[in-house]
């Protein structure tokens, strides 16, 4: 196997972009079936994603991700799936901004 570049993959990320994303989304709803990582919160346990190629290209577009600094896919609900109606593109530094919700873990629960 190639050993790639710091630059090799840099370009081909950037070339591939939806793609990686994609490939980041798909990577978070099985790690949240498989760790159980939302096991407390029977809403977030199942995230499924139902978004294609063609729909990221879509939402990249449609909210201006080609401009902003460090675009971020954000879920608008966020106990939803990976949806095109629940997902816009935002600015990492607001994406961080938005308040998260506390995890409400009862005491008699016990960690996996």
């Amino acid at each position: 196997m190639r050993n790639y570049t710091k630059e090799e993959l840099s370009t081909w990320r950037v070339a591939n972009r939806e793609r990686c994303i994609l490939h980041n989304i798909r990577g978070r709803c099985i790690l949240h079936n498989i760790r159980g990582r939302c096991i407390f919160k029977p809403s977030y346990k199942n995230i499924h994603n139902y978004l294609t190629l063609d729909d990221i290209k879509i939402l990249w577009l449609d909210y201006g991700a080609e401009t902003m600094k460090a675009p971020e896919l954000h879920r608008i609900k966020p106990e939803g799936d990976y949806t095109f109606t629940n997902c816009k593109f935002i600015e990492a530094s607001e994406h961080k901004s938005i308040p998260k919700k506390p995890k409400d873990i009862p005491e008699e629960a016990e960690f996996v």
